[in-house]
């Protein structure tokens, strides 16, 4: 018989508690875009500083300059889909604190 008591069990699925602090996978898919993000900026910086130094067309120093910046406001952009994904995970705790099941319809 499970544990009537746990906070995940619902009557239907009884929730194994290996799984209760298991990370999901949208963690792992963040953590893997912030590294993407990050590796970009420093490929950016690097093909700026090695075109820099050996000298290149006007052409091609506005494209790198262009992409410098765009990795400049990159930071802004993820600070903003975070603010947005933290408001999002807080109205989820407040709508499931308010007794809300996602398995309401079934």
């Amino acid at each position: 018989m499970p544990e009537t008591t746990h906070p995940l069990y619902d009557g239907k699925y009884a929730v194994h508690t290996s799984s209760v602090n298991a990370v999901s996978w949208t963690e792992i898919a963040g953590g893997l875009l912030v590294l993407v993000f990050l590796l970009a900026g420093l490929a950016f910086i690097a093909s700026a500083f090695m075109l820099a130094t050996i000298g290149v067309g006007q052409l091609e120093l506005r494209a790198v300059i262009l992409l410098k910046n765009w990795y400049v406001s990159g930071p802004l952009a993820i600070a903003f889909v975070a603010l947005v994904l933290v408001r999002r995970h807080l109205l989820w705790r407040q709508f499931k604190a308010a007794g809300a099941s996602n398995r309401a319809n079934q």
